[in-house]
């Protein structure tokens, strides 16, 4: 297996860092490493944790809508550009955050935060892997730029804590806003210097008369959006990105009510990442090889697991199962949900198609700081909202496994 990645990273070692690079950068929008920052935002703006899970998740939703057109233009534009694009976006929101006086000014810069690390950022990794990488290496390619996700979940908690101890949290902001604009675009430029002639041989395989061509070619996002099974598909896949954010954005007052270190459970994000980590590797061959949607039928399987035992088990070890098991499912989530669109429309059109499905997971994670900040302020305790999030992701494996059950899915045309 591994050197099967080994082999691909030979032939394509700048554009696969590229893909990691995009993923662990997106870190900084994404809501594990700014709830680390929660506590101070919230005693700095006199916030209570519901209005600040509102402000939060109108920013989120906000980020979500626009990511629906502005990751589209991946279709579109040079990826060099469109990616240093990203970069100064990410440099602009950090300096937002840090200079934040103002719910208003917080909400910009939360926003900002959610829309180009969280959002495009992660769009741009994964869907430049599943365009230029054909079917026998999209999988594996796909899981090597994801690795950048749990090696950021990895990285960036300890980071962000060390930066408020030192710093305080505006400055660590502001250091983050100073490395990205004097690294980054450098760096995307760098490692993209031969883009052009990939591009050039992507058109050119484009135009072949090949049966996957011709199929391709008629999944156009329109074709998507009249297509049925793509709505109830979501209604499954977009679980995750609403229960793992509702989760780690309220980290501060799960450890309270369990009675837990808020360090140690932080710590415990490297866990979930390692588990991320190895699941990503295994689920690349294993997508190459068996298909998404095969794989789409059991991978949040383990999100049930990890969630009646976060909601059972008030001992520490209650939140060391939810890390192995959750990180072991996310391997899967980051993978399936870019191949599975490719494997269902082709990839002629998949910025715009991915685009769509980010912007889904984006309102989900949107809604459930504030959906579960209010609960909290009403008195619902967490142990009752987490089981009620096992709940919904039992009904996402009984829907895969019902809609992909047939292993050989064949695309037809939609009326």
């Amino acid at each position: 297996m591994m050197a099967s990645y080994w082999r691909l990273f030979l032939a394509q070692p700048r554009f696969l860092t590229f893909g990691f690079l995009l993923a662990f950068i997106s870190s900084f929008g994404q809501t594990f490493y700014i709830a680390l920052f929660s506590g101070e935002i919230r005693a700095t703006f006199d916030l209570s944790h519901g209005e600040f899970g509102e402000a939060y998740s109108v920013a989120t939703l906000t980020s979500g809508l626009i990511l629906a057109f502005a990751g589209k233009r991946i279709d579109h534009i040079d990826l060099r550009h469109y990616a240093v694009i990203l970069a100064i976006g990410l440099a602009v929101a950090c300096l937002g955050m840090s200079f934040s006086h103002g719910i208003l000014s917080l909400g910009s810069g939360i926003f900002m935060l959610r829309l180009f690390g969280q959002g495009l950022l992660s769009h741009a990794a994964v869907t430049s892997m599943a365009r230029y990488f054909d079917a026998g290496n999209r999988g594996k390619a796909v899981s090597f730029a994801a690795l950048g996700f749990p090696c950021g979940e990895a990285v960036f908690p300890l980071m962000g804590v060390g930066l408020m101890i030192w710093l305080g949290w505006r400055d660590a902001w502001l250091l983050s806003a100073i490395v990205i604009v004097g690294l980054l675009p450098l760096a995307i430029y760098a490692l993209l210097r031969d883009h052009r002639r990939r591009h050039q041989a992507y058109l050119e395989a484009r135009a072949d008369n090949s049966q996957e061509a011709k199929q391709d070619s008629d999944q156009t996002v329109g074709h998507v959006l009249r297509d049925w099974r793509f709505y109830l598909a979501m209604t499954a896949l977009a679980g995750p990105s609403f229960l793992i954010t509702g989760i780690f954005f309220h980290q501060v007052h799960l450890v309270a009510e369990k009675g837990w270190d808020l360090s140690i459970f932080a710590s415990g994000v490297a866990i979930y990442a390692g588990f991320q980590l190895t699941t990503g590797i295994l689920s690349g061959p294993m997508v190459d090889r068996h298909g998404a949607r095969f794989i789409a039928r059991f991978y949040q399987i383990p999100y049930v697991l990890a969630l009646l035992a976060l909601g059972l088990i008030d001992q520490w070890y209650g939140g060391l199962a939810f890390m192995v098991l959750a990180g072991a499912a996310s391997g899967f989530s980051s993978n399936i949900k870019t191949t599975l669109w490719t494997e269902l429309y082709g990839t002629r059109n998949i910025g715009g198609i991915r685009a769509m499905t980010a912007a889904i997971d984006v309102v989900a994670s949107a809604l459930s700081p504030a959906l579960l900040g209010w609960a909290i302020d009403a008195g619902v305790s967490i142990n009752t909202l987490i089981l009620m999030c096992a709940g919904h992701a039992s009904y996402a494996v009984v829907l895969l496994s019902s809609m992909y059950r047939r292993q050989k899915y064949r695309r037809r045309p939609i009326a």
